[in-house]
C-alpha cells in the first residue's frame, strides 16, 4: 500500500510503498526510509498513535517521531565562525582567491573589444554626432594624431559645421576651408555612396 510518510526530526516527507505484514517489518522499513531505529520510533497515523499495522490504509499519513528528540536545532546554539569581507579577501585559501589565481568568473580577463573598421581616405561618409543631424563629408585623413591617442578620422564637411580647417594645435593633417574640418573616432563614421552631398531644392 502507498502511504504518506513524515519524519519531522530528519525532514523526511513523501509517498512510500509499504509492503509489510508485521509490526517488526514495518519498523525496519521505516528505519530504511528515515534512519530512525525501531527502538526510537513513535508512530502516529493521521495524528493518532498507531498501535497495530491493521489500521494502515492507502492514502493516510504515517508520522514517524524520534523518541530521542531532534538534533536539527542544535546548530543554533553553536557559535558561528564569521569573517568580514576584508578578512575573507585577505585569505589565500578561499574560493575567491582560487578564482583570482585562475582568472575565473568575474576575475577573468575580458575579451578585447573589436576595433571599429577604419574608412578609406577619399570615401564619402556621414558623421553620427548623436544630435539627430547628418554631417556629411569626405574622409581626408585616417591615422594617429599628436593631439590625442588612438586612431582618428579627419573629415572635410560639406557644410561649415566643423571646428577647424584640417589642422589642430599647429599640425596640419589635411587642408580644407575654415570650419569645414573635423576629427572623429572611426566608430562615428558611416560610409557609403548614399552619403553624397545634399542638393538644395530651392533657388535664391
Amino acid at each position: 500500500m502507498s502511504l504518506h510518510v513524515e519524519a519531522p526530526s530528519v525532514r523526511v516527507r513523501g509517498e512510500h510503498r509499504l509492503a509489510v505484514d508485521t509490526w517488526d517489518e514495518l519498523q525496519l522499513r521505516l528505519e530504511r526510509i528515515t534512519g530512525i531505529p525501531p527502538e526510537a520510533q513513535r508512530l502516529e497515523l493521521d495524528g493518532a498513535p498507531l498501535e497495530s499495522i491493521h489500521r494502515l490504509a492507502p492514502g493516510h499519513t504515517l508520522r514517524v517521531l524520534d523518541a530521542r528528540g531532534s538534533t536539527l536545532g542544535e546548530e543554533e546554539q553553536v557559535t558561528k565562525f564569521e569573517l568580514t569581507d576584508d578578512q575573507y579577501a585577505a585569505r589565500d585559501d578561499s574560493v575567491r582567491a582560487f578564482k583570482k589565481r585562475h582568472h575565473l568568473g568575474r576575475f577573468g580577463t575580458p575579451p578585447p573589444r573589436p576595433s571599429a573598421p577604419c574608412p578609406d581616405v577619399g570615401v564619402r561618409g556621414m558623421v553620427d554626432t548623436g544630435d539627430g543631424f547628418e554631417r556629411r563629408g569626405t574622409v581626408r585623413f585616417v591615422g594617429p594624431t599628436s593631439f590625442a591617442a588612438g586612431t582618428w578620422v579627419g573629415i572635410e564637411f560639406d557644410e561649415p559645421v566643423g571646428k577647424n580647417d584640417g589642422s589642430v594645435q599647429g599640425t596640419r593633417y589635411f587642408t580644407t576651408r575654415p570650419r569645414h574640418g573635423g576629427f572623429v573616432r572611426p566608430s562615428s563614421v558611416h560610409t557609403g555612396p548614399q552619403y553624397e552631398p545634399l542638393e538644395d531644392d530651392w533657388e535664391v
